[in-house]
């Protein structure tokens, strides 16, 4: 083949890149692979990533740029339309049971019910419904009611995450710091002073905790980045 002046191109390393290292909005990542025919390891780089650039209401300079970006990077949030994420509308019930069943990786609920009326099969988050009670991640406003699309509140987003991560009791009382601590429901106490506790929930302002009021999509995102990388 010398002779003749042939030449046989390289074949080249074959085989699946696996990501080593994420890429963020300002960091480059890394990917590796092993040559399935030679076994020689190779990398590469992975150029940054805004995923949040995406959408045209998504200002990149405020708070919550960093925990929006790392919900839809990891699929755990959309937007609500196309180029729209809505950082500042509130997140309903079946918004976030939604997200939940998205961290635990969409487990099949063949064979598996609700009791909820308002809950119809065909609804877009009736399987998350499903898996969050028979999990018994969230309980309805009553034994035959969800409330889909009623605003979640930060007490309940805290109430949830905690039996989601079958996580214990917090001795420490955190909420002391909070004037309104008192305003925290019954059932939810133990739930808030642990979100509080592990840092994934803050206050409104230093001494305001505000457990009752409804949290917006970036705040669910803030919280869910601060929850997963805990």
């Amino acid at each position: 083949l010398v002779k003749k002046g042939e030449i046989i191109q390289a074949k080249g390393h074959s085989g699946q890149w696996t990501v080593t290292k994420e890429a963020t909005c300002t960091e480059k990542g890394e990917e590796t692979r092993t040559c399935e025919v030679c076994g020689e390891t190779e990398t590469r780089e992975i150029p940054p990533y805004c995923p949040a650039e995406a959408y045209t209401d998504v200002n990149t300079n405020l708070w919550y740029h960093e925990g929006v970006c790392y919900v839809i990077r990891k699929g755990l949030m959309k937007g609500k339309d196309v180029g729209i994420f809505a950082p500042e509308v509130n997140l309903s019930r079946a918004e976030l049971v939604t997200v939940l069943y998205r961290m635990a990786g969409e487990p099949s609920v063949e064979g598996k019910t609700h009791p909820f009326k308002d809950v119809s099969a065909d609804a877009w988050y009736a399987e998350a419904v499903t898996w969050a009670f028979n999990e018994e991640v969230v309980k309805g406003m009553s034994t035959t009611v969800f409330a889909p699309d009623r605003d979640i509140s930060r007490e309940q987003i805290a109430l949830i995450l905690f039996r989601y991560s079958g996580a214990e009791k917090v001795e420490e009382n955190a909420l002391k710091a909070y004037t309104d601590a008192s305003s925290v429901s019954y059932d939810a106490v133990d739930a808030m002073n642990w979100a509080v506790a592990t840092g994934l929930i803050k206050g409104t302002t230093d001494t305001t905790l505000a457990p009752r009021a409804t949290a917006i999509r970036a705040q669910i995102a803030m919280i869910l980045m601060r929850y997963c990388e805990n």
